[in-house]
């Protein structure tokens, strides 16, 4: 897999100073290209491997579809991929009132923004949204539909999720989700039987968070 393109404000992979002149605190990819950060939003994790990307306080809110998002990363899988994509996702930690989404998508090239994400029609969605008690629920979406507001499983024991959308020759869909936690039932599965025709261009897959407003919804 190649290393991610990088969607967030301020980063590039132009190189020229990730972090400071100090090489302990730049962070580079597996194959030695240097994330630079002209504002200071993105950190080394606690391992080699973990990048922290930081949302501000006062930085708005997911609203409408993923392009309100603030920013994430795109992984390029190639073109000769004729069967099932499956991603999983795992909690290093929960953070309240924020979205992950978990995204694949077919594109003739590579998206460098969230609006070639959101308008891309064979995009499938799968979103993790944290209420302001930790509660997790999920969500899947296509291209580019509001995304979900509410709480509707609120799982505080949620560990994460899987997902899978079918691919071929002719198109992407449908798509499969299995949220898994600790306590209650332990997986909620949902859905997606809808098809998108499209026979052309890389498959990506994507990773993309925001805040996301308060509801009391349950």
């Amino acid at each position: 897999m190649s290393r991610p393109n990088v969607i967030f404000p301020g980063a590039t992979t132009t190189g020229g100073g990730g972090g400071g002149a100090d090489d302990s605190q730049r962070l580079n990819y597996g194959d030695g290209t240097e994330l630079s950060d002209t504002t200071n939003k993105i950190s080394q994790g606690s391992t080699a491997d973990e990048i922290v990307m930081r949302i501000d306080s006062g930085q708005a809110a997911g609203s409408g579809g993923v392009d309100g998002m603030i920013g994430g990363m795109v992984w390029d899988l190639g073109s000769d991929i004729t069967g099932p994509i499956c991603l999983q996702f795992t909690w290093v930690s929960k953070q309240n009132l924020t979205n992950v989404c978990v995204v694949v998508l077919r594109a003739t090239s590579a998206p460098t923004s969230l609006a070639d994400i959101d308008g891309n029609t064979s995009t499938r969605i799968l979103q993790l949204r944290t209420s302001n008690a930790g509660g997790v629920s999920t969500y899947i979406k296509r291209g580019n539909a509001n995304l979900a507001t509410t709480n509707s499983e609120n799982k505080s024991s949620s560990t994460g999720a899987t997902f899978q959308a079918a691919i071929d020759a002719k198109g992407i869909g449908g798509c499969v989700s299995r949220h898994h936690y600790t306590s209650g039932v332990n997986t909620t599965i949902r859905t997606d039987a809808n098809d998108t025709q499209t026979t052309s261009g890389n498959v990506y897959a994507a990773m993309l968070f925001s805040a996301a407003a308060l509801s009391l919804a349950t």
